[in-house]
């Protein structure tokens, strides 16, 4: 496998991995990049975080930018719950790091660059 396509699995199972509440913790200290600015923060607020009864379902990705020793993923997922269902976007800035890919954010304040969109148009399917 490919660095390129494995980037756009680690963003895909970031999104699974971060959403269950019984992982989510251990999984964010793994996959937040050593050189992110105020990491520790960040994994206090992962640690504070509540948990979801959304059910959420990755719906797509795409590859924004690849370089070899970094990518940009930008992964639509639908959340679904309380009879509402809401489509998301969430951009993945990773960085290869001891041998696997690693979240750096490009901004601390907003790791994720969270923006809700309509649908998953000109995203390439996520298949189950």
């Amino acid at each position: 496998m490919t660095r390129r396509r494995a980037g756009s699995l680690t963003a895909a199972n970031a999104v699974v991995q971060g959403s269950d509440a019984s992982v989510s913790e251990d999984w964010i200290e793994y996959f937040l990049s050593a050189e992110t600015p105020n990491r520790d923060q960040l994994l206090d607020d992962v640690a504070a975080g509540s948990s979801s009864a959304n059910r959420m379902n990755v719906e797509g990705f795409r590859m924004l930018a690849y370089d070899g020793d970094s990518a940009r993923v930008d992964v639509a997922v639908r959340a679904a719950g309380s009879g509402n269902t809401v489509y998301a976007s969430a951009v993945y800035d990773l960085v290869w790091e001891a041998g696997d890919w690693k979240l750096l954010p490009e901004d601390a304040s907003n790791p994720l660059r969270l923006a809700e969109i309509p649908d998953a148009a000109g995203y390439i399917a996520w298949g189950e």
